[in-house]
Parts: structure tokens; C-alpha cells; sequence
């Protein structure tokens, strides 16, 4: 019991840290983050607390365990959603938001200079800039996680910035912070990645992000296979590559979409070489 209520005090943090400032991540460590599923009851805390640290707006959604399919979910006022489906052993809450790769093909596809950028802390953070976003489309359709959504009122693309801000004043993630049931860890990279790799191996389960895509920021330890859980069955490789943005753009959105991109590449490249004359 008294754990228990430990634990709830500590998602308090969050409301207090993002008024007072403390905690304070060290400015010379890349950031990572572990998200457990085993530990998850799926009560939306860091839902909540995500909507709060970006006054996002609530969406209405039905009571109860959701058995809907985890693929779409996000979208542009959710930039972190926890979705339940149906496990071996009972329903499995896995957390969804941005993995923040190390070599993110939603930056690499980019057309407008500096919207999409990974900074801070030693490159842990992919961020879109919305002043600079022209909504073009192209990290949507290139992200491999299928995690950018469109904001149909700005017209520009969104996600989780893995709270950038709350980093730069010396804050951790929101999410991470509300959590009462210490599913979410945060902290230096490897010690995050050694944790991550133990706690698979106690419970047999697997690590999401950990290879996928040449790795990311985020990982999630999954009960079973990402592809039995609903999740996208990503391949091990960078995405960044021009030809694998080539058929996941002609394969999602058509030649035309591929052209208009290859065309703003070259555009892209052209004003790069430009600025450094």
C-alpha cells in the first residue's frame, strides 16, 4: 500500500517541476527513454500530463478497454496516446509517441529548411518547427513508425518533441514525471539501453526501437512480437536512404508525391550548397 502511494505522489512531480524547475537532467548526456508494457495498467496519466505541457485539447474517447486496432491512434492534438490490445496473458498498454531515431527519415525527407530538426543533447531530439512547416507531407509519409500527423487547422505536420523545452529548462519529460506506476524511464542512453536489454531477458519479452530503423531514442519492452501486437514491423535498416524513401513514397502516396519530393531534395541541397558559398 504504501508503495502504491508513493508511487501516485510521484506523478505529482510533474504538475509541481513544471512551475518550480527542478530536476535537472545533466546538459552533457544523450536522453532515452524505456517504456515497460508489463508495468503499464493503461490509466493515461502521461496522456494527460502530455496534453497539459502542450495545452493540447482533450479528445473524447471511450471508457473501458480498447480492442480497436493499435494503428492509427495518434493524431495532431495527441502527441502521446496509450492503446490496449488483446495479449496472451490479457490486454497489453503500450504507449505510443515519437521514437526520436538516431537517424530519423522524417528530417532526412524534409523539404523546408530547419523545420524538422535533432538537436539537443547530443542528438537526442527530433523536433518539427511549425513556423517553418509548410505541410508538404513528406515525414508522414516517410516515417516507418507512422507517428507524424497533420493538424488540419494549421495545416502542419506534429508529434512529440520528447519535451524539448522542459529538457532546456532543466525539467524531464512530462510523461515520464506523471507516471505513478514507474512504467517510464528516462535518463543517460546506455544506462537506459543496458536496463532495457536486462529487463527483456527476465521476462522474455522483446525490445521495440532498439533496431528497428538503425535504432532509436525510445524503446519498449513488448511482451511478444511488435508485428502480434498490431505494431509496424519495421526493418533494421536507416531509412534515410534515398532509395528507401523512394518506394515508401511511391508505395504510400504515388509517383507524383516521389517526383514533387525529389524535386524539393534537390531544391533543398541546391540552397544548402549555396548558404556554405
Amino acid at each position: 500500500m504504501w508503495n502504491k502511494f508513493m508511487n501516485l505522489g510521484a506523478s505529482m512531480k510533474f504538475f509541481t517541476q513544471s512551475m518550480l524547475g527542478t530536476s535537472s537532467p545533466s546538459p552533457l548526456v544523450q536522453y532515452s527513454m524505456l517504456i515497460d508494457t508489463t508495468k503499464c495498467t493503461g490509466c493515461r496519466i502521461c496522456d494527460v500530463a502530455c496534453k497539459l505541457e502542450n495545452e493540447l485539447p482533450a479528445e473524447e474517447r471511450p471508457s473501458g478497454i480498447e480492442t480497436r486496432p493499435i494503428i492509427p491512434g495518434l493524431t495532431s492534438t495527441s502527441f502521446t496516446i496509450v492503446k490496449s490490445v488483446p495479449g496472451a496473458k490479457g490486454p497489453v498498454f503500450i504507449k505510443l509517441q515519437c521514437n526520436q531515431c538516431e537517424d530519423p527519415a522524417c528530417a532526412s525527407v524534409c523539404p523546408a529548411k530547419s523545420a524538422i530538426t535533432k538537436e539537443y543533447e547530443g542528438g537526442s531530439v527530433t523536433a518539427i518547427d511549425i513556423t517553418k512547416c509548410f505541410g508538404c507531407k513528406y515525414c508522414i509519409v516517410a516515417c516507418p513508425f507512422h507517428i507524424p500527423q497533420r493538424d488540419p487547422e494549421g495545416k502542419t505536420a506534429t508529434k512529440c518533441t520528447f519535451c524539448e523545452s522542459r529538457l532546456a529548462r532543466g525539467l524531464k519529460p512530462a510523461c515520464y514525471e506523471a507516471c505513478p506506476m514507474g512504467a517510464i524511464k528516462f535518463g543517460d542512453k546506455e544506462k537506459i539501453r543496458d536496463f532495457a536489454i536486462e529487463r527483456a531477458k527476465e521476462i522474455d519479452g522483446y525490445i521495440y526501437g532498439l533496431k528497428e530503423a538503425d535504432g532509436s531514442n525510445i524503446l519498449t519492452i513488448l511482451p511478444t512480437q511488435p508485428g502480434e501486437l498490431g505494431l509496424p514491423e519495421v526493418d533494421e535498416k536507416s531509412y534515410t536512404s534515398f532509395a528507401t524513401l523512394r518506394s515508401i513514397l511511391v508505395e504510400r502516396s504515388g509517383i507524383i508525391i516521389f517526383i514533387l519530393a525529389s524535386v524539393a531534395f534537390v531544391l533543398l541541397i541546391m540552397l544548402m550548397l549555396g548558404v556554405m558559398k
